[in-house]
């Protein structure tokens, strides 16, 4: 994906988010050769949005993306937090695994916009340590059960 790519999925994430009070996350699928509509993902509060790897990566696989891109708005014009970057490297892990690659961690705020891949070097150690986080079977197990875990708390919040 081109920056001008992720540039135009900055501009609609900040229409979204305009107005908000609250952080909210939104996947962006790559279906076929086109990128399609943001998906609403999760509702946080004013200063996080809690958000698993099982939710972004469910969401892909519903509509047989190919890619995605997460993007997310902080309500100030901080950059991507510690926490924005653990959520990119198990993302990129457990994409490795699915075959749906993370093409881009957009962290969107009123002043502008950035990358949790914005240094190249940054992208390709995330690759690696996704590689080597998936590269056992062990790894493999564990994200299917995390994949299982999720779905079944969602299942059970449909039911209550």
């Amino acid at each position: 994906m081109t920056q001008v790519d992720l540039a135009a999925v900055a501009i609609v994430v900040r229409r979204l988010c305009t107005g908000l009070a609250v952080e909210v996350a939104a996947v962006v699928p790559l279906v076929g050769n086109r990128w399609g509509a943001p998906m609403l993902l999760a509702v946080g509060r004013s200063r996080d949005v809690v958000l698993s790897p099982a939710r972004v990566l469910r969401a892909a696989l519903v509509v047989n993306a190919t890619a995605v891109v997460l993007a997310h708005n902080h309500l100030d014009h901080s950059g991507p937090s510690p926490a924005d970057h653990a959520l990119t490297r198990r993302l990129v892990a457990a994409g490795a695994v699915l075959g749906v690659p993370l093409s881009g961690h957009l962290v969107v705020g009123p002043g502008g916009w950035f990358d949790c891949f914005e240094r190249p070097s940054t992208r390709r150690s995330y690759e690696l340590a996704g590689a080597q986080d998936c590269a056992s079977a062990s790894a493999r197990a564990a994200v299917t059960r995390l994949f299982e875990l999720e779905g079944a708390r969602h299942d059970l919040r449909a039911v209550s």
